[in-house]
């Protein structure tokens, strides 16, 4: 059997995305733990830092893959979790400086197939996250100054400190919908190590959505769009960029290479390597 240990629930994205969503499609998969573990058994821990787990695991027979999603590489807890593994698997190739040999293991797609349908113009651009709000206050007078209004999408205990844009309730049964009013979506992320490990389900999101999506660099941002061939979406110079391409159906082509389906794949390749 193979057993996942999640970082937290599905209100988590990124135990959501790598977890929660990809299980159902893995016949031999469940998600907790079991009372013993039998030879032959995998543990995969998402993230969590639960040692007594591993030990208990690795003794009575399994084999352990730790996956690191978020670069707390520089916390001694996390990276002893990562020596005792069997095996590590990464969420980018971010993570290939510390451990080169690793597999990635991407975001599974994170959408409820909800598809923008009416492109007359709303002047409205799509931001979501939870508490990084120094994130868009970078780049919001960029599209304020053009007389857009700037959506942030965020997590409700936050919401106060959005006031000045159009903000809305997070909430998994509405993203998508709240997403898809828009003109389009932003992604900024400074150049901090934090930010540069993150996976890429933030612009196949908006890409499935229907929505265009101008992002900063970040290595997975650039591997879409070598993989894509998509270009004019990568933003240097937020001041300078030219925000008027469209979305084109080769982009939601690409976004559906990460179905959870295809994610489960993923983690199969991985778990042969042990």
């Amino acid at each position: 059997m193979i057993y996942f240990l999640p970082w937290g629930g599905k209100d988590i994205a990124s135990s959501r995305l790598r977890v929660y969503n990809v299980v159902p499609f893995m016949k031999d998969a469940v998600i907790g733990t079991p009372e013993k573990y039998q030879k032959g058994d995998v543990l995969i821990i998402q993230k969590a830092l639960r040692p007594d787990e591993m030990t208990k695991a690795q003794a009575q027979g399994a084999k352990v893959i730790y996956d690191i999603d978020d670069n707390y590489m520089d916390k001694i807890e996390f990276v002893r979790m990562a020596e005792q593994a069997d095996l590590v698997t990464v969420g980018s190739s971010f993570f290939h400086k510390f451990y080169p040999d690793a597999p990635v293991i991407d975001d599974s797609l994170d959408w409820d197939g909800t598809k923008k349908k009416d492109y007359t113009k709303s002047n409205l651009v799509g931001w979501h996250g939870y508490g990084n709000l120094n994130y868009i206050q970078a780049v919001a007078p960029v599209f304020e100054v053009k007389g857009m209004k700037v959506r942030t999408i965020v997590g409700e205990a936050y919401m106060g400190h959005y006031s000045r844009y159009d903000v809305k309730k997070w909430s998994l049964d509405t993203i998508d919908k709240d997403l898809a009013e828009c003109d389009m979506g932003v992604i900024y992320l400074p150049e901090d190590d934090f930010s540069q490990a993150k996976g890429m389900n933030k612009l196949i999101k908006n890409w499935a959505i229907g929505l265009p999506c101008y992002f900063s660099y970040m290595p997975e941002y650039d591997r879409v769009v070598r993989e894509s061939g998509i270009k004019g979406f990568m933003v240097r110079n937020w001041e300078m960029h030219d925000f008027s391409k469209p979305w084109v159906p080769e982009m939601r082509k690409y976004a559906l290479k990460f179905k959870p389906e295809n994610i489960a794949k993923q983690w199969y390749k991985a778990i042969e390597l042990l």
